[in-house]
């Protein structure tokens, strides 16, 4: 397996899909990612106790929370708002781009018109400007 640097990249996926949530963890592991995946935002301060991931890739639309809400909620807390974090959504209207930019978003993409490979190519593109 090849890494992208002597440490690989830390990446934590939120999203409540559990087929997407498995291919990425699959691809991501692949790809040379230290990788976790969580359903619920709400387990994310459990995940973070001791591993800080250099990317999130979060969903906006789960069962038990609003993606925007969480995001705002990472970008307030001081542990977290150094965190980039990259929204990956089936919400494509432009209203739900703004604010999910203005809310800290580093970047934006719907899972309808983008695979795991532009999402790999992304973060790559956005962990190289940090």
């Amino acid at each position: 397996m090849e890494y992208m640097a002597d440490i690989p990249t830390k990446l934590l996926i939120v999203d409540d899909e559990p087929a997407l949530l498995n291919l990425a963890l699959t691809y991501f592991q692949q790809s040379g990612y230290d990788v976790r995946g969580i359903p619920d935002p709400g387990d994310i301060p459990k995940t973070l106790a001791g591993w800080k991931p250099d990317l999130i890739l979060l969903d906006i639309i789960m069962p038990n929370a609003n993606g925007l809400d969480v995001l705002r909620g990472l970008k307030q807390d001081p542990a977290t708002s150094s965190i980039p974090v990259f929204i990956f959504s089936n919400l494509d209207s432009e209203d739900q781009i703004a604010e999910a930019l203005s809310a800290g978003a580093i970047g934006y993409l719907t899972k309808a018109n983008y695979s795991l490979e532009d999402i790999g190519k992304k973060i790559q593109e956005i962990l190289s400007q940090a």
